[in-house]
Parts: C-alpha cells; structure tokens; sequence
C-alpha cells in the first residue's frame, strides 16, 4: 500500500532552509532550458527527469503538492520539479490573460504594441516614415511610431549598436567608420562623442 505524504508549497520550517532557494533556482532554470511540465489531468503533471530517463509525476491536491522524484519521497520538501510546475501554471496563466486582452485590431501587428498616448491596442498600421512602420490609433486618432529603444535618433538603429558594440571592444574611431562605410566626417565625429566619450 502506498502511503502519499502532501506537502504545502512554501512551509516557514522549509523556506529558512538554505537548500530551499537552491531548489526554486533549480526549478525555474527548469523551465528556462525548455522542459515543459505535460498536464495530464487537473491536478496531474508529468516532467522529465534530468539525469535519468524517467518522468516524475507532479500531483497537487488542496495547495499541497506531491512529487514522485526521490528528492521529495525521502526528505518531503518541495523539489525542483514542484516548483518547475508551480512557476510553469503561473506563466501559462499569465500568457492566457494576455491573450484574452489582445484586441482584434492588433493580430496582425507584432506582439505588445500598443499606442503609447493613450495605451489602446486599437491600432492598425499607418504606412511608412523614414524606413519605420507607422501606426494609427483608433481609440484617440493619434499617429505614432513605438519606441524601439531609439526614440529621436537620427541615427539608424543598427549602426548605433554596431559602433557602440566595437567601441566596447576597444576598436578605434577610424575603424569603425572603415567597417561601417562611413566617412569619418565632422557628423560623424559629433556622432562618436555624442555616445560615446
């Protein structure tokens, strides 16, 4: 007969056990290196072992969890693969939620745009300026092009990370204006200084 032990998922006795953080850590890099807990029922997950090639099954009843690993049936502390499902419910949870918030106007847009006047999703493109996609909100009636990390730069976007990347590999001025196809021009040099010295 087996005798199923449950365990809550974080007890006070178990969180000021140093070994505690090591197992979340170990959990959550789980997830990180792409193993993705299998729901096979409501309550029931099945993940794979990492250095056997076995699968350990997750079982939670009541915010008790139950893992079938050796970790947990000898010690009965929340093991990696407990937390690995624990964190993997809370972000398909989170994605789901997002998902049902996506308007119908943003599905052929890329992910997460959203007017940033007003913050509407509302949004559908609005042509082209200057090489990037403009769009149209239709909450506010406002044009606007989304920050991409280089908000009023004159600057095209991909040489600025170029030179900054070789610029912090110690390669000089004259260099990079050489490996970039730039004249090493008065513009330029303001350029350099502007973000780099």
């Amino acid at each position: 007969m087996l005798i199923c032990t449950y365990v809550q998922i974080v007890t006070r006795d178990e969180s000021e056990n140093p070994e505690y953080s090591k197992r979340l850590l170990r959990g959550h890099q789980l997830i990180e290196n792409g193993i993705e807990p299998k729901q096979l029922s409501q309550n029931k997950y099945e993940i794979p072992s990492q250095s056997k090639d076995l699968n350990y099954i997750v079982t939670s009843y009541a915010n008790s969890w139950n893992c079938t690993c050796p970790d947990y049936q000898y010690r009965h502390v929340t093991c990696k693969h407990i937390h690995a499902v624990v964190l993997w419910q809370k972000l398909s949870k989170k994605l789901e939620e997002d998902h049902k918030e996506k308007s119908v106007f943003a599905t052929s847009l890329k992910p997460g745009i959203a007017c940033k006047f007003c913050g509407s999703s509302k949004i559908i493109k609005y042509g082209k300026a200057n090489n990037k996609q403009v769009y149209f909100c239709k909450s506010c009636a406002r044009k606007f092009v989304p920050n991409e990390g280089f908000e009023g730069m004159k600057y095209d976007p991909r040489i600025v990370t170029t030179t900054l990347d070789l610029y912090f590999k110690d390669v000089s001025l004259r260099k990079i204006a050489d490996h970039l196809k730039q004249p090493t021009s008065r513009r330029w040099h303001f350029f350099y200084e502007t973000f780099l010295c």
